[in-house]
């Protein structure tokens, strides 16, 4: 994968040779610094071989051998998630505004009081948005952020059920981390995991 990975900073411009920055390399590190990874996601799509590894996901085709390593790029950009609805995974790539969660939520959760928990909410957004565990936590948290009042909001407790993870890349000046994502380990920009979301009003 390391073989790949710097082939792939070459295509894209990000390095002339290992060690040695592209004429891209500004950009790529910005977008690192700033953990972009929807940006990422969006030159991945330019080298043939990650958009054709996802395209083939997406249309249920047998992956060949040589897709492994951009199937996990994806995965650790948080672009492909284990699906909720079928043994395998995923490409969640939709794009939504927060128009598109009002409404979405407003489906799910018609009348105050209603309250889902996160595990039945992540197989909504896969099925409606098409968006990974992952993508809908980032998506809901900043459309949250945008609300003075926010109709909907997170809660805590609950018994925790066991669902896979999905390793995500959190990136940095100083490198970067991962976290483990699933269904039942979402925060939506609080302190701690919420197991549900309400309709507060």
């Amino acid at each position: 994968m390391l073989r790949e990975m710097h082939g792939t900073l070459h295509a894209l411009g990000a390095e002339e040779s290992i060690g040695v920055g592209g004429k891209r390399l500004e950009e790529f590190r910005e977008a690192w610094w700033n953990n972009n990874l929807e940006w990422l996601h969006q030159e991945l799509l330019k080298v043939p071989n990650y958009a054709e590894a996802l395209a083939c996901l997406k249309e249920g085709k047998t992956l060949k051998t040589r897709y492994a390593d951009p199937i996990n790029m994806g995965r650790m950009l948080g672009f492909v998630a284990y699906s909720s609805f079928h043994v395998g995974s995923f490409v969640g790539d939709g794009a939504v505004t927060a128009s598109d969660l009002e409404s979405a939520f407003s489906k799910w959760l018609p009348h105050k009081g209603d309250s889902l928990g996160t595990d039945m909410l992540v197989a909504y957004a896969e099925r409606d948005l098409n968006l990974t565990p992952y993508r809908f936590e980032k998506a809901v948290e900043l459309w949250w952020k945008g609300q003075s009042d926010p109709t909907f909001g997170g809660r805590e407790g609950g018994q925790v059920q066991k669902s896979k993870n999905t390793e995500v890349v959190i990136l940095n000046a100083q490198g970067c981390t991962f976290k483990k994502v699933s269904p039942t380990t979402l925060t939506f920009g609080y302190r701690g995991v919420q197991r549900f979301i309400e309709r507060v009003v």
